[in-house]
């Protein structure tokens, strides 16, 4: 999501069921917005105010991941290129948590 102008918020909420959505404004990941927050904000017609963003990049290992999640008020890690760079995508404890199974299933004889 790129705008917190209530105009924007009413379609977003409407279009996708998701809880958490991070805002990136200008080029820089400024947050993440819960879903509550955001019905909130268009209710009272103010500003939403959005979670602290914990951001990692691809090449850090599962364990400062994992460590990154958990500290996460939002329970979700950004990934990015580069600090302060473009969003790639989204981890989410659940996404973690259907790793470890898969993979313990994998390796089940």
């Amino acid at each position: 999501m790129r705008s917190l102008a209530p105009l924007d918020l009413g379609p977003l909420l409407r279009a996708s069921a998701y809880a958490r959505f991070p805002v990136v404004l200008g080029e820089r990941l400024a947050g993440i917005l819960p879903r509550d927050e955001a019905e909130l904000a268009m209710k009272e017609g103010r500003a939403p105010k959005l979670l602290p963003a914990v951001s990692a990049e691809p090449s850090q290992n599962i364990e400062r991941l994992q460590a990154k999640l958990i500290a996460s008020e939002a329970g979700m890690v950004v990934l990015v290129d580069h600090p302060d760079g473009r969003v790639l995508g989204l981890v989410t404890l659940h996404d973690v948590l259907r790793a470890q199974t898969s993979m313990a299933r994998d390796s089940d004889p």
